[in-house]
């Protein structure tokens, strides 16, 4: 089989230069496959399809939609119809391990739409409830790995999960193991963080911020990706600096393969922390993000 093996080689060979050529150039430096997407908060009287219409206007279109419920998730198609998706929903982790949400869960699994990326997450950030007593680290491990259960009966090639956990957990500060709320890697496809540009004079480098994070997911065999993005602009920033950080940002998450990363769109903390993309300079960033990724369905 030599001649076979030469024509192997020979179309490997090609398909290297096309995808060199196809964004490896310094005019194209972010096209890969992670999906940039948002999160984003409702103006008042707009209704979340109208907050989504506007966000795609300012700063997508967005691959991604981070879409948040505080209960059981919405029947398909959900709040943002004909999107990925990277769906978070709380429910109470002693009653999902009883069984009680086996056939509500079970149904939303298999009726997910199956021509997009649907992520799930599972009570994102637990760290806080579970040092408030709502409920114990291995109540939520276990109740995370008997959902994963009832996903993987949907057989959905596209139905991923994702653990979503604190940047602030990896900080000697914080008195915490993040293994304490990983449900183990049978069961989490993703191992993704909420991250944010704490500084006030500035950006911090995303090795800096974001290098502990994917060295985490590394050693388990996840890939990483950013459930929460956010950064204030900077003192004396008129938006040029944080458009630089997030392109930095978005560099190096298609560097290191993320699967998605997701804005965080809002004003937090009863509105000392604006976090929104208002400047023109870090709109159109996140735009160029957006519009460079070259999204490939997932296998």
């Amino acid at each position: 089989m030599v001649g076979g093996t030469v024509l192997v080689a020979a179309l490997a060979a090609v398909l290297v230069a096309v995808v060199v050529g196809s964004g490896g150039s310094d005019a194209d430096p972010v096209s890969g496959p992670t999906q940039f997407g948002a999160s984003f908060q409702q103006e008042p009287a707009e209704s979340y399809e109208e907050a989504l219409a506007r966000t795609d206007r300012t700063i997508g279109p967005l691959d991604v939609v981070r879409v948040f419920y505080q209960g059981e998730p919405d029947p398909w198609p959900g709040k943002a119809p004909g999107r990925s998706v990277v769906v978070s929903f709380k429910l109470d982790p002693r009653a999902v391990s009883a069984g009680l949400y086996d056939e509500s869960m079970g149904e939303w699994f298999a009726a997910a739409p199956r021509d997009r990326d649907v992520t799930w997450v599972y009570w994102h950030e637990p760290e806080d409830d579970i040092e408030d007593g709502a409920f114990t680290a291995e109540e939520f491990r276990r109740a995370f790995a008997h959902l994963a259960g009832l996903a993987e009966q949907a057989d959905h090639p596209r139905l991923r999960s994702a653990v979503v956990l604190m940047s602030y957990t990896l900080r000697p500060a914080s008195g915490r193991d993040w293994r304490d709320y990983y449900p183990g890697d049978d069961v989490v496809d993703v191992f993704a963080w909420d991250v944010y540009n704490r500084r006030t004079d500035g950006y911090s480098p995303p090795e800096e911020l974001l290098g502990g994070l994917r060295d985490v997911a590394e050693s388990v065999g996840k890939p990483f990706a950013i459930g929460e993005l956010g950064s204030q602009l900077a003192d004396g920033d008129d938006g040029e600096g944080r458009a630089q950080w997030l392109l930095a940002v978005g560099d190096y998450a298609l560097a290191n393969g993320a699967p998605f990363v997701c804005y965080f769109d809002f004003v937090w903390n009863d509105g000392a922390n604006d976090y929104r993309l208002r400047d023109e300079p870090s709109a159109a960033a996140w735009r160029q993000l957006t519009a460079r990724a070259e999204v490939t369905p997932s296998p």
